[in-house]
């Protein structure tokens, strides 16, 4: 009765996972899959695409290429909450927190490493099978239907508040100009409200976008998503200095010594907004697997140039927006930015277009995971578009009444996430390594089944199953704190 043994796979195999991001030819249409116009852009996008990489030294295989794929998967929603959740604590122990959070996510990302090592078996989902078995590795694909539902939900959040935004913005700007009104001025009424943007831009765009089966247009996306985060981090960067300069640094001191914001059940709350501002863990074989040559210290650059360009990218954010704002800031930071600003305005339109696009990218592999949960083939026309469609309802209709980013931020990292980065890894790792794990092994030649020490490279073995172990409980404690700030409000 030996359990059956996944062969060795990529993360790639893995439903809905995306391969490596750049190095590759994932822009190339098979023949008569697309239409004319649709292959020009693609072309042309290849085109870019390969000169970037050139440009920025992201040739396949190479160190950079694997830094920028990890890097790319861990920046997503989780900044847009993370200042508010930071001044919430203060702006200088936000920023203290912050790091004890990439520790750890760098941490499990190595534990990760070293499971692969012992087990011959690199992939998130194949370790899961061959760790937990058949009926518990589904507890994987739940925690990823819940993990990227809750992105798809904080997307139609922000877009929502972006257009909201410029919205009433530009009917500002109309009643002080004492205009004509007309169409116009009814379609910026109908986008100064929220909810109806929402479902406008859920049914309009979001919706045909991740019924669409060729993703490969959107390949690049986040290279773009890079882009505005840097312009962005730049922006808040320059008008940060240039406060302070004008003031002589009296609003930032005034910002750095204030204290808690909330009382402390409602501060336990927020804390799973930390979490998910450091998730990359199921994409991160696809990146790793895509070095020409992987070697353990090569590895150990990737994880560390991801996780800490990462942090700094964080440390930069929340210290320019509490310089700005301090605790005025809103849940979504960028509704904080003053449209009016050309430089602010530029970096919310990109973040748009980026949402926009991202949203198939995360539709996708929603519901690869939720028919991998029920262990259903492949959905093919009708049953498909129903699927996708009920996906995609469900966000809609949780953005309209979820009040902000932050409860979603916070909910979805304290469960889905927090079990992904924290009590998965570690359960593999403890499973791996106890005694009688060799019968484990995908074949006779894995590291299992000759020396556990000499394949992790590590000298306390038994110090780092305890850690794996505090971990797990560390997990538990994030389901708690998202139930306490479910209850008690943030």
């Amino acid at each position: 009765n030996r359990r059956r043994r996944p062969s060795a796979m990529s993360a790639s195999d893995d439903p809905g996972l995306d391969k490596p991001l750049v190095g590759g030819s994932g822009l190339a249409p098979s023949p008569g899959s697309t239409s004319p116009r649709l292959e020009r852009t693609l072309l042309i996008t290849n085109q870019i695409s390969r000169r970037f990489e050139k440009f920025a030294g992201l040739r396949k295989g190479s160190l950079r290429a694997a830094v920028y794929n990890l890097f790319s998967s861990v920046l997503g929603a989780g900044i847009l909450g993370l200042p508010f959740t930071a001044t919430r604590f203060g702006l200088i122990p936000g920023l203290a927190l912050i790091l004890p959070f990439a520790a750890c996510s760098l941490y499990t990302l190595r534990l990760l490493e070293w499971t692969a090592v012992l087990t011959g078996v690199r992939g998130y989902r194949p370790l899961a099978e061959l760790l937990l078995g058949p009926r518990l590795r589904r507890l994987v694909a739940l925690a990823l239907v819940f993990n990227t539902f809750g992105s798809l939900v904080v997307y139609l959040i922000v877009i929502g508040d972006l257009t909201t935004g410029f919205a009433r913005s530009a009917l500002a700007m109309g009643d002080d100009s004492d205009g004509d009104g007309g169409v116009g001025e009814w379609l910026l009424h109908v986008a100064a409200h929220r909810a109806a943007v929402i479902v406008a831009v859920g049914v309009l765009l979001c919706l045909p976008l991740s019924l669409t089966r060729d993703l490969s247009a959107l390949r690049y996306t986040s290279l773009l998503s890079l882009a505005s985060i840097a312009f962005l981090s730049l922006s808040l960067a320059v008008r940060a200095a240039e406060a302070s300069v004008s003031d002589g640094g009296a609003a930032f001191a005034d910002h750095a010594a204030t204290g808690p914001q909330l009382p402390f059940i409602k501060l336990v709350g927020n804390l799973p907004t930390f979490i998910y501002a450091f998730s990359c863990h199921f994409n991160y074989f696809s990146a790793v697997d895509s070095l020409a040559r992987t070697t353990p210290l090569r590895v150990a650059k990737v994880q560390n140039a991801s996780i800490g360009l990462t942090l700094l990218v964080y440390l930069v954010v929340v210290l320019a927006v509490g310089a700005l704002y301090g605790t005025g800031v809103d849940p979504d930071f960028l509704v904080s930015l003053d449209p009016s600003d050309g430089l602010f305005a530029a970096a919310k339109c990109c973040y748009l277009v980026v949402l926009v696009a991202a949203f198939p990218l995360n539709a996708h592999p929603c519901a690869a995971a939720l028919r991998d949960f029920f262990n259903a083939p492949p959905a093919e026309g009708l049953p498909r578009a129903l699927t996708m469609a009920a996906v995609v309802g469900v966000a809609i209709f949780i953005a309209v009444f979820c009040p902000n980013i932050t409860v979603a931020l916070s909910l979805v990292g304290g469960t889905a996430t927090a079990s992904i980065i924290y009590i998965f890894p570690a359960i593999f790792f403890r499973r791996a390594t106890r005694p009688g794990a060799a019968e484990l092994a995908v074949s006779e030649d894995s590291p299992l089944a000759a020396d556990i020490s000499a394949a992790v490279e590590v000298r306390m073995l038994g110090a780092h199953r305890c850690a794996a172990l505090s971990l797990v409980a560390l997990g538990a404690g994030a389901w708690v704190c998202s139930l306490v700030g479910l209850f008690a409000g943030h």
